[in-house]
């Protein structure tokens, strides 16, 4: 873990048709917006008042890069430094960077919750993990501007690595984990109760996850479900080699800007599609043509070496079987 979290950390409400503070869905009721945001819903004012302490550092901030302690880094504030980081990173504010990151994590859902799913298993599995104790775990996703994205949701971002780590484990950022881990517990754990009761047999339970800005010190706070595969077994080294190949599939698609879709139950296979803009929205557009499919999509998507010596569509079986 080579990028620490320092003192500039925000919370990201993961699922917003939660509520980011007790993680209670649409069914109780009609979830109202922040304002200062427009980006997290609460279901009630008291909702919104628990929430405010972490919540706060990415709402209602605008940044001012004349303003006082400018030029003097070694006095800046938090709320001064953060500005000068949103600037290196190319958004005005706090709030514009954390709708750019949720459009684009929500573009890519079913990548993250596959490469989440997919790490757990190589450090193995959630039992092992155990999701549900007080122990600070995160899935860790280093990440920078796309400067040569081409503008889509999709494309803003681009992921170094991905890896879980502890607390312990972030050096001088331990403090601002452990916070982060603390003020989200009540959430976590309303969010786990409430996936519980939606039934899901293979649900493990919900991890912290972190996007940690490469070489700021910026620290972007949310959380995932996290499943069980079929078997619930420990992986032999050639299957972990089947996964990392997975894993490199999943960033290099991205990294890509294509957002994999899983819309037919009865496939193991994701549909790739690429994000288009027609007049002032975006939406999707198959990426495959013709006779394209995943074992010719090498060409398409810039995969790093795959190791396992199979081609994408049995990678994609093999990790579904498990």
């Amino acid at each position: 873990m080579n990028d620490p979290a320092g003192d500039i950390a925000f919370f990201l409400p993961d699922d917003l048709s939660r509520c980011h503070n007790c993680g209670d869905g649409q069914r109780t009721g009609k979830l109202k917006r922040c304002a200062g945001c427009n980006t997290a819903k609460y279901c009630s004012r008291e909702c919104q008042r628990e929430a405010w302490p972490s919540h706060k550092l990415g709402c209602r901030y605008k940044s001012t890069p004349d303003g006082p302690g400018a030029g003097k880094e070694e006095h800046c504030t938090p709320e001064e430094r953060r500005a000068r980081i949103l600037q290196s990173l190319g958004f005005p504010t706090a709030v514009s960077l954390a709708h750019a990151l949720k459009d684009w994590a929500e573009a890519h859902r079913w990548t993250f919750t596959t490469m989440t799913k997919a790490t757990v298993l190589l450090e193995g599995g959630p039992d092992c993990l155990q999701l549900n104790t007080g122990t600070p775990r995160f899935m860790s996703y280093i990440i920078t501007p796309n400067k040569a994205g081409d503008g889509s949701p999709a494309s803003t971002f681009l992921v170094e690595s991905a890896c879980l780590i502890s607390a312990e484990e972030c050096g001088g950022g331990s403090s601002v984990l452990q916070k982060a881990w603390e003020d989200a517990e009540p959430g976590r754990k309303a969010m786990d109760a409430s996936f519980r009761e939606d039934g899901e047999a293979s649900f493990a339970g919900v991890i912290s996850v972190i996007y940690f800005f490469h070489n700021t010190g910026m620290v972007v706070h949310n959380q995932h479900p996290v499943y069980r595969t079929q078997n619930n077994a420990p992986l032999d080294e050639q299957t972990k080699t089947v996964v990392r190949d997975l894993l490199s599939m999943c960033k290099g698609s991205i990294n890509a800007g294509v957002c994999l879709r899983a819309h037919n139950p009865s496939s193991n296979l994701p549909d790739p599609y690429l994000m288009v803009r027609s007049k002032k929205t975006w939406s999707t557009e198959p990426l495959f043509r013709g006779s394209d499919s995943w074992n010719s999509v090498t060409q398409l998507i810039p995969f790093h070496a795959l190791k396992s010596g199979l081609l994408p569509q049995a990678i994609f079986d093999k990790f579904a079987q498990l």
